[in-house]
Formats: C-alpha cells, sequence, structure tokens
C-alpha cells in the first residue's frame, strides 16, 4: 500500500484533459492483490455537475428551513438527497477501485478488517468520501465511505510553494484553541466540554474569539495545530463565486478574503488547522478553481 498502512489506496494524479474530458492515472494498491495501474476519465461538465448538486442540496435546505419548523422529515429527506449523490458518485468512480473495494469487503466477511483508506491525489475536487459503495444487486449496506473507514487525504501540487513546502514530519509541540464565547442563541452547549477535553493535550493554550486575537494568532502560527470550535456559515447565493465561507467569531465573521489578507506572513511554518464548525467542509468549483476553506 505504498507504504501508507491503509488497506486501500489510491493514488490519483490529473492528466491533460481533451474532447472527452480530464484523463486520470489511478494506482490502486489494496491489502493482499496485485497493486494495478489504470486511466479513467471524466467528462469534461463533472466539476459543472457536481457543483450544480452541491448548490440544490444547499438551497433545497435552506429554503425547508425558511417555509417551516425543523422537523425529523427535513434532515431525512436531505440526508436521503445526499445519499442520491453518492450513488451517483460511485458509478462515476474507476473500475479499479471498485474491483479492490469489493474484495477486501469480502475478506471482511471472513474475518480480515477492512477499515482505512488514503487517497494521495494533485485534484481534491473528487469528493471521495461521499461516495456510498453500491452493489450491482440488493441495496447498499454502506453509508458515505467517509463514515463507514477511517479515510485520510494527501494532496499534493505538480509545482509551486505547495510543493516546495511539503515536508515529511510536522512537529505538534503546540494546541491553541480558538472556542468564542457566544451569546444568545449563538451558545454552543457542547463546546465547554470540547474545550476541557483539549486542556489535557501537551501545549494546549486558549486563544481569544475576537478578531483581534485571530489576527495576531494567524500571522504568528504555533508549531502544531490551531482548532477552532465554533459556528461556521455558507451565504448560500445561487451562484458560487458570490458564495461567503465564513468562520463566526465573537465580534464578526472572518471570511475567506479577510484571511488570506491577515496569513500573508508566518505561514513558512505551517500548522494543522482543525475546523469544528458546520458547513466549512464545502466547496465550490469558482473560476476554474477550488474555492473554499479546504484548499
Amino acid at each position: 500500500s505504498q507504504g501508507s498502512g491503509a488497506d486501500l489506496s489510491l493514488v490519483v494524479q490529473r492528466g491533460r484533459t481533451n474532447r472527452a474530458g480530464t484523463v486520470y492515472h489511478l494506482l490502486t494498491a489494496a491489502r493482499g492483490q496485485r497493486a494495478r495501474t489504470s486511466k479513467f476519465t471524466l467528462p469534461p461538465d463533472f466539476g459543472q455537475w457536481l457543483s450544480e448538486q452541491y448548490s440544490y442540496i444547499e438551497s433545497a435546505r435552506v429554503t425547508r428551513d425558511w417555509e417551516s419548523e425543523d422537523s425529523p422529515d427535513d434532515e431525512h429527506l436531505t440526508a436521503v438527497t445526499m445519499r442520491g449523490l453518492g450513488e451517483e458518485l460511485y458509478k462515476r468512480s474507476p473500475g479499479d477501485f471498485k474491483r479492490a473495494f469489493w474484495e477486501l469487503v469480502a475478506e471482511s466477511q471472513e474475518g480480515q478488517a477492512f477499515e482505512t483508506i488514503t487517497i494521495r491525489t494533485n485534484d481534491p475536487a473528487f469528493p471521495w468520501e461521499l461516495v456510498v459503495p453500491s452493489p450491482e444487486e440488493g441495496e447498499s449496506e454502506f453509508q458515505f465511505l467517509g463514515v463507514d473507514f477511517q479515510m485520510a487525504r494527501d494532496h499534493w501540487s505538480l509545482s509551486g510553494a505547495l510543493a516546495a513546502g511539503r515536508r515529511s514530519l510536522i512537529v505538534l509541540d503546540e494546541l491553541r484553541v480558538i472556542a468564542p464565547q457566544y451569546s444568545g442563541q449563538k451558545v454552543l452547549p457542547a463546546q465547554a466540554k470540547e474545550v476541557e477535553a483539549l486542556t489535557n493535550f501537551p501545549g494546549f493554550h486558549r486563544s481569544g474569539g475576537d478578531l483581534a486575537a485571530v489576527k495576531q494568532l494567524f500571522q504568528s502560527p504555533p508549531a502544531g495545530m490551531v482548532h477552532f470550535a465554533g459556528h461556521g456559515a455558507v451565504t448560500p447565493e445561487a451562484k458560487t463565486a458570490g458564495r461567503r465561507y465564513t468562520l463566526v467569531l465573537e465580534d464578526r465573521g472572518l471570511d475567506l478574503l479577510t484571511w488570506r489578507g491577515l496569513a500573508q506572513s508566518g505561514w513558512a511554518r505551517r500548522a494543522v488547522i482543525f475546523f469544528n464548525a458546520c458547513e466549512l467542509g464545502q466547496t465550490d468549483l469558482v473560476a476554474n478553481f477550488i474555492d473554499g476553506w479546504a484548499p
């Protein structure tokens, strides 16, 4: 498994784009199986199609929130729609991945655990974590890959600062926690318990939750991890270019453009940033690049 120790490892490299779409080179390595190399193609409009699915799911959810009170039926409908997207993504997944996956599933039924998947790719756009594996016959017993398996990603760039800055070791000497102290309806009941649990980690330090404190932290990042525990919001605009991905602080929201301005210095030492915040895992295809907090 390319030294990853995972049960299933995929190396997915984006190649050239032609009239048929974008060609990807795939290396599939599964425990106990011969590694396979292959190619697969995603159609030219795949990015647009995926963006439209995200927009539809989000707009439908927001519309239900506006038109009616929250109910279990609303949550169920959103979950069903997401599952439908996951099944469509499985149909578009490469054949070698499917073969290796179901062989490992068969082995797991005989007692060999199948728990871990790694993805190494220079194209983070395909949402592997949302894939719902579906057998040719009968209903799938799986939810999403990201729910049923321990998944890890390694994104690399073929050029530029990201490629030059890659390192094999990340030092975790400090843990800076941003947990804004909200009031009124914004209060998060589980936030205090989360922060209390984090105090057990070496190097724990709680940073302020207002913009001034966050600005100071991001201009001088720790040799370790930044953990945000709070609200996140995505403005549901009809056009993806108009969306705003926002961390909700004590005194204002912190959007992507503002953060990029704050974090211009000090990032030669890269920190691991973990967001426990709603909606901020979303990405969109904007002007031919992926936008959102994750990239």
